[in-house]
């Protein structure tokens, strides 16, 4: 009997996330192997609800209001209730951010006789945020009617083996389509590309990707890109992702200020922000280096997504999940940061380390102008992600937890 999956998410295009991004691409896979995939997501602008955007996939989508959280649960239920009868498992697709919003949605597959599987993409250091908490009792209940926990990292797998030993969870990686996600053919494609793209062809290129707030630590990559400009001047560095509501909260205050920095005379007009494009790996394809400062991720696909680009990668590290894809100095570098609990706390304090900004910045410096160690990464890099990362090898582990 053919299985019939319906992915619970956010950020449905034209909204944006990461995680639902990469759950499209893994869609389009299962449907290789015969697995109707659906998408339900909600969404904050009511413009949104009737969107078809053209993806070849069928999406449902329901308002979320922002100051009304019951409101919200109302309408997925009312929703999930209305094609109940088109799906056999609800795949919620990261961390809604509502310990309560999974437990009624486990509830309602458990009485309609479905199967849900909940993936947990962020590594909190409780996974499910229920130890110490009121109702602890019952909501570990409520957390055993999920079939299935899908941890991105080992480190999640870890911790959930540790507070929770009796719910069933498996470690399973997000897979990169290694085809789509691939290096130029040689220096005439990249050339090419970059004149479509109206980047300079003689200047060294590094991009980051990610929407445009204080979690993907783009603040901290302009502390280091200034770091870089005094060595280095004919160098651009890209930022891929999107501006706006929704993405973080006060992210409109913080992109305003990121642009406005940028602006500076210091950074000699080096630093552009392409917003949301539908073509990173063009982008990928044509620059020199990638660097990634995220401070509170699950298992970033965008890592690995430069990796199979055949991209030398420099991450800050995010202990016990950049080391899932990067062994420092071999097919990528890390920059330790001592104080991983002030790292993950975005909204507090800024990247701690007095030393990190350097050590990151002399690193960019050195990819740069070694190119021989560049190629070594790079070279290491894609063979590593074909090897472990596939998204083939992602949708046939899903399948077998069907």
């Amino acid at each position: 009997m053919k299985k019939r999956i319906f992915f619970y998410v956010f950020g449905f295009p034209p909204d944006f996330s990461g995680a639902t991004t990469q759950a499209i691409k893994l869609s389009y896979v299962l449907e290789n192997y015969g697995v109707e995939c659906s998408f339900i997501s909600y969404t904050y602008d009511k413009n949104f609800i009737n969107n078809q955007q053209e993806t070849n996939l069928s999406v449902i989508r329901f308002y979320r209001p922002r100051d009304n959280i019951m409101r919200y649960h109302i309408n997925a239920l009312v929703t999930l209730f209305k094609f109940r009868k088109d799906f056999d498992i609800l795949y919620l697709n990261g961390n809604d951010g509502q310990f309560w919003t999974a437990s009624y949605l486990a509830l309602f597959t458990k009485i309609f006789r479905k199967k849900i599987f909940m993936e947990l993409n962020m590594e909190y250091e409780d996974p499910l945020s229920i130890s110490g908490t009121t109702l602890s009792k019952a909501k570990i209940l409520a957390s055993s009617w999920v079939n299935q926990y899908i941890c991105l990292s080992k480190i999640i797998k870890e911790k959930m083996t540790k507070f929770y030993p009796d719910l069933s969870a498996q470690l399973l990686f997000n897979g990169v389509d290694i085809e789509h996600y691939k290096p130029s053919k040689n220096i005439t494609e990249k050339n090419e590309l970059r004149k479509k793209l109206g980047v300079e062809i003689s200047s060294k290129v590094v991009v980051a990707c990610g929407a445009i707030c204080k979690r993907k630590g783009i603040d901290f990559l302009l502390d280091a890109w200034q770091e870089v400009l005094k060595d280095l001047k004919n160098v651009k560095i890209l930022f891929l992702g999107p501006f706006g509501a929704g993405i973080d909260d006060n992210m409109d205050d913080f992109s305003s200020k990121m642009l406005d920095r940028s602006k500076q005379d210091s950074f000699y007009n080096s630093v552009i922000f392409c917003g949301q494009v539908d073509n990173v790996e063009e982008y990928f394809k044509s620059a020199d280096l990638f660097v990634f400062a995220g401070r509170q991720e699950g298992s970033p696909n965008v890592l690995r997504e430069a990796m199979s680009s055949s991209l030398p990668v420099i991450s800050l590290e995010l202990e016990g999940i950049t080391g899932d894809m990067i062994q420092n100095g071999v097919n990528g570098i890390i920059i330790p940061v001592a104080d991983q609990k002030k790292l993950r706390q975005y909204s507090k304090y800024d990247v701690p380390g007095e030393t990190v900004v350097k050590e990151f910045s002399e690193n960019i410096i050195q990819v740069i102008t070694n190119v021989d160690f560049a190629s070594r990464l790079a070279t290491q890099a894609r063979k590593d992600v074909i090897k472990t990362f596939s998204i083939e090898g992602q949708a046939k582990n899903l399948i077998s937890l069907m």
